[in-house]
């Protein structure tokens, strides 16, 4: 598993699911075969994540990475995104890579 994968369940105090390492020897393999656009990144978040009924696929909407929720389930967070900012990144990394 890499590191920044181990890393992110370490933060939160959680267990890679049996399955995580395989997930991932699946995806490396499969990341170029397609072409890095919205679709392509949708296609491998859906790799990794396996069931996505808790983790939406896709870039958040919601700007932020939660951990942890209020009492009215809002998230509290702690590290800010700036989501449209990040899309526009992500976006012009896809065009630049289409053009190679």
């Amino acid at each position: 598993m890499p590191a920044d994968s181990r890393a992110g369940f370490k933060i939160e105090g959680e267990r890679p699911p049996e399955n995580h390492l395989g997930r991932w020897g699946w995806a490396v393999p499969e990341a170029g075969k397609h072409p890095l656009n919205q679709s392509g990144i949708d296609r491998l978040h859906r790799i990794l994540i396996g069931d996505d009924r808790l983790t939406p696929i896709g870039f958040r909407d919601d700007g932020i990475f939660p951990g942890e929720r209020d009492h009215n389930n809002q998230p509290l967070p702690g590290f800010l995104n700036p989501a449209d900012e990040m899309h526009a990144t992500v976006y012009s990394f896809c065009a630049a890579a289409s053009l190679i």
